[in-house]
């Protein structure tokens, strides 16, 4: 089954804090939600199942975030639904938790970031590594559009 109606931007990973097992990965995931209803007449809104980022962790999950009493905390989600035309992984929202690291994340590397979907087929992005700095500056800029 194509699925054309599906395509991923900007993967980025955070680039890992010296000492640190885990680190963080963002992407953009852009869906025409009316082309997959009306041509595969799909039972309900897509849905990225799992993201695997083969060499640089032993485990990856989906992660989103939520305040109480004035603290963020995070937790384990079991899928992405897609149920809106852009739906952002980033930093203060859902994203995708690199665990038990091989290695450190370097700034500069590249990763390849296969998606894994509930009904369509997997789809690989490029994730280049990049600096706190420079993930939280572009977190900024998306903030004021």
């Amino acid at each position: 089954m194509s699925h054309a109606s599906v395509n991923i931007e900007n993967c980025v990973i955070r680039e890992s804090i010296p000492g640190a097992t885990s680190t963080a990965a963002y992407a953009d995931i852009n869906y025409d939600t009316n082309a997959d209803a009306k041509t595969y007449r799909l039972p309900g809104a897509e849905m990225l199942q799992r993201v695997e980022i083969k060499g640089l962790s032993k485990q990856v999950e989906l992660h989103d975030v939520k305040m109480k009493n004035g603290t963020m905390s995070m937790f384990q989600i079991p899928r992405v639904i897609l149920n809106k035309p852009l739906t952002q992984l980033k930093p203060g929202a859902a994203h995708i938790m690199l665990m038990d690291l091989n290695q450190p994340a370097v700034v500069g590397e590249t990763y390849q970031m296969n998606f894994i979907f509930a009904y369509g087929p997997e789809i690989s992005c490029e994730a280049v590594v990049k600096s706190v700095a420079d993930i939280n500056q572009a977190s900024a800029h998306h903030k004021g559009h």
